[in-house]
């Protein structure tokens, strides 16, 4: 038997990468997947009543799969963002949320693991390749890679770096992207970062005086 709880947000990737590169897990509009309370002929033999005013509305149907205690589970996009909804057997209730079987199991994650099209890693990290970044750390065959998003006034961004310091020493090699995203100052230093004649040191020395003066 399945149970129904409310579907959590995820809040939005404000880096542009991350952005182009990455799913979101979060409900769609209210009205898009509003109860329509009477169906366009077009869509009369594709999609049930209650699936026709998303679509109408711009939702796309990935794919559908059957579900748990009889339901049909229907993958939507809109944008960039995915979500999974369920019909009922007679076609007339939408569901929408998180099913929980009799074991406790969150049955929507093994969903989306299995419907939900995956992000195009490979795309991505194309992307990254191509933005503006500060590299630190070893230069030549390092043995990882990592891309960080970082903002000037970020405290968490700068114990990051701390942290980072001794792997770099022993083949990590890390690539900043600066977002701007906590105040008025972040654009600034990011520029200020990015247009010196030695931006690597520069980025340095505005870690080493964080949070001074």
């Amino acid at each position: 038997m399945a149970t129904q709880r409310e579907n959590p947000m995820l809040t939005r990737n404000r880096g542009h990468a991350a952005r182009q590169g990455h799913w979101r897990r979060t409900g769609l509009p209210a009205l898009a997947l509003a109860v329509a309370l009477s169906a366009s002929p077009s869509w009369a033999e594709t999609y049930p009543t209650v699936i026709q005013d998303a679509v109408a509305k711009g939702v796309k149907v990935v794919t559908t799969f059957p579900a748990a205690s009889g339901l049909k589970g229907w993958v939507l996009q809109q944008d960039d963002t995915y979500s999974i909804v369920y019909t009922t057997s007679d076609n007339k209730t939408l569901l929408a949320g998180t099913l929980i079987d009799e074991h406790g199991e969150d049955l929507t994650a093994q969903y989306e693991a299995q419907y939900v099209p995956k992000p195009d890693v490979a795309s991505l990290y194309a992307q990254l390749a191509d933005t503006g970044y500060i590299q630190e750390g070893t230069a030549d065959n390092p043995a990882r890679t990592l891309y960080i998003f970082v903002d000037g006034n970020c405290p968490y961004c700068h114990y990051t770096w701390i942290a980072l310091q001794a792997y770099q020493k022993v083949g990590l090699q890390v690539r900043w992207i600066f977002v701007d995203t906590l105040g008025p100052t972040s654009m600034p230093k990011a520029l200020q970062v990015l247009s010196a004649d030695d931006p690597a040191a520069a980025f340095r020395n505005l870690e080493e005086n964080f949070g001074k003066p």
